[in-house]
């Protein structure tokens, strides 16, 4: 009954966001109802996940990271000031090699990028699994002041609505009609 805004889906899992605010965990299989990911207080419009590690963004302005099996949020970033419509998570790749014949690895770490209606983007480090608990608080005075924040990247005029990410490129598009 509600619109399904965002999904991800491999041979175990499927996961959707919805407006309902909610995000459902299915089994592929047989499409039965596994888990409901409770948190976020406002509509889901973009999530990714990688292995267990799932983010998800919100019309609440949050950034928000779960493990998916254990149905529970582990971090919780701010920053955004509008809502938050698109997100990948960039794995490093190897994309040469040293003079020594080590690989050289882009980005250094994994990461996520979110796009807003606000129109940036922000960058983020993915948390590990076994990186501690952190819930940044709605009124958050500095919003910058995550551990998990990097920067933020600006020039787009209009919510930004699509983004892709390979090694240490990024592109982003956005309803002001440009690709930067």
């Amino acid at each position: 009954t509600h619109v399904v805004t965002c999904l991800q889906f491999d041979t175990d899992k499927i996961l959707t966001g919805s407006d309902d605010n909610n995000i459902n965990v299915y089994e592929t299989r047989t499409g039965v109802l596994k888990a409901i990911l409770t948190g976020h207080e406002g509509g889901v419009w973009a999530l990714q996940y990688d292995g267990n590690t799932l983010v998800s963004g919100s019309t609440d302005r949050s950034v928000r990271v779960w493990n998916i099996a254990e149905g529970r949020e582990t971090q919780v970033f701010r920053g955004h000031t509008s809502t938050v419509r698109c997100l990948p998570i960039c794995t490093p790749v190897k994309v040469g090699e040293s003079a020594e014949g080590r690989p050289i690895m882009m980005p250094k770490q994994p990461l996520i990028i979110t796009g807003s209606r606000d129109s940036t983007l922000r960058v983020w480090k993915l948390p590990r699994a076994d990186d501690p608990v952190f819930i940044q608080a709605e009124n958050e005075t500095d919003a910058d002041d995550c551990p998990y924040f990097v920067r933020i990247l600006t020039g787009h005029q209009h919510s930004v609505r699509a983004i892709a990410a390979h090694a240490d490129t990024l592109v982003s598009g956005s309803y002001d009609c440009t690709v930067r």
